[in-house]
């Protein structure tokens, strides 16, 4: 799929037994709106993490892209409550932080879910634990 507009497109199909190219459409496609898909992003490479982990007030949520991205940071609680999302427009290749303040927080487990085009791209585990 190409990563800009596309005028003139067509379906193709390969026999590797003989290798003969083959149209399926007669008629050309536009392609006028690209998207970047979710392989685009680097699926294996987010590393999302935090630290401290686990935390008694705040983390830091770490996460990697191989391309300029908008993600959304889900916080679910362990009864699978969305207690915050976080729009982050335009996060940067490679290495990005948000600082989490979980201070209005309950105490318990809880998922960070790292989000594009409402696709969880990754998951992490932390554990807000509050002092005696």
């Amino acid at each position: 799929v190409p990563d800009a507009v596309s005028t003139n497109c067509f379906v193709r199909v390969s026999d590797v037994s003989n290798g003969s190219l083959n149209d399926i459409n007669e008629t050309p496609f536009e392609i006028s709106k690209p998207t970047t898909s979710v392989d685009d992003l680097g699926l294996d490479s987010y590393n999302l993490t935090s630290y401290p982990n686990p935390f008694s007030e705040g983390t830091t949520i770490s996460y990697q892209l191989s391309v300029v991205s908008d993600v959304r940071i889900n916080i679910i609680s362990s009864v699978g409550k969305v207690v915050e999302s976080i729009l982050l427009n335009n996060s940067n290749v490679g290495i990005n932080e948000y600082y989490l303040d979980a201070s209005e927080y309950a105490e318990g487990l809880y998922y960070i879910l790292l989000n594009n085009n409402d696709n969880v791209l990754s998951t992490h585990k932390v554990l807000l634990v509050r002092s005696k």
